[in-house]
């Protein structure tokens, strides 16, 4: 069976949804930033300013890229598990701002376009290196480019 894929034009930036509601559709893990549904190809990331005391820290860096912090919460962040899958997935990677009350607005499709580490505090207050991914506004004439970042961030060039 081949992995399930969103419809194209399935979200509109600024739509706001309840974060359950995508996960009964969408599938994934209803807890924590990188939601990888087992049976889909694509990657439900979320970002907030709740992240912030968990050592995480993700921003725009300019109009079209955003740092993305990876996951794990204490220690060195690594690029396996959900961290591996923002390459992996790409570019069906789709970024979402946490609001309140369980309700979350979708910002845009991205793509993985590289990644680089730097240093950060943990939850526990320690130094640690984190990933920061720069994830691309994606749009279809970004195709080969991203599929392209894609390959050297899995190291497959």
């Amino acid at each position: 069976m081949s992995p399930r894929s969103l419809p194209d034009g399935q979200f509109k930036p600024g739509d706001v949804y309840r974060r359950t509601d995508l996960h009964k559709v969408w599938g994934g893990q209803r807890q924590g930033g990188i939601s990888t549904p087992s049976d889909a190809d694509y990657a439900l990331l979320f970002t907030g300013e709740t992240g912030n005391q968990y050592g995480y820290q993700d921003e725009w860096i300019d109009l079209q890229t955003y740092g993305y912090c990876g996951e794990g919460q204490a220690g060195d962040q690594e690029l396996v598990r959900g961290n591996w899958a923002i390459a992996d997935r790409s570019p069906d990677i789709h970024l979402f701002k946490i609001l309140k009350d369980g309700f979350v607005e979708y910002v845009h499709q991205m793509f993985y376009a590289d990644h680089f580490y730097k240093q950060g505090v943990d939850k526990l207050g320690k130094e640690r290196d984190l990933v920061i991914f720069k994830l691309r506004k994606y749009r279809s004439e970004h195709l080969q480019e991203a599929l392209a970042a894609k390959r050297r961030g899995l190291g497959q060039t």
